[in-house]
């Protein structure tokens, strides 16, 4: 299982080191618009927009190769170019992956096989 925590994580270093010893899908770079490849990432510094933070955090994520996918507001800070690329890319990949989007929007409903919806302290389930 991979999981995209909503604390956004990012370490001292460049974008291989930031995929914490993984392969990165390089393919993945475009999709997620980081046109910051070679930029060095200070953590404690903010030399990363958040936004920016988000996508690093969604290219570590998605380039495990893991059955399962964990995604904790996955569009938080992101431009609407890259939530349209994220959403088309989700949508490639499902049959593949299992994906659980834990969202306070309806972005991602287009594309789920179910909709769990919390709503005055109730669960309630939707098909799509």
């Amino acid at each position: 299982m991979a999981y995209q925590t909503y604390l956004l994580i990012v370490v001292n270093g460049d974008l291989d080191e930031n995929v914490f010893g993984d392969d990165m899908d390089e393919s993945l770079l475009d999709m997620l618009n980081i046109n910051f490849k070679d930029k060095e990432i200070i953590e404690n510094l903010i030399n990363l927009s958040v936004g920016e933070k988000q996508k690093v955090n969604l290219l570590r994520v998605l380039s495990k190769n893991k059955d399962v996918l964990v995604l904790d507001e996955p569009y938080s800070n992101l431009d609407r170019l890259t939530q349209d690329r994220i959403s088309k890319y989700l949508e490639s990949i499902k049959g593949d992956k299992t994906i659980l989007a834990i969202m306070h929007s309806n972005d991602l409903d287009h594309i789920a096989d179910k909709i769990i919806r919390i709503k005055e302290g109730q669960l309630t389930f939707d098909k799509n």
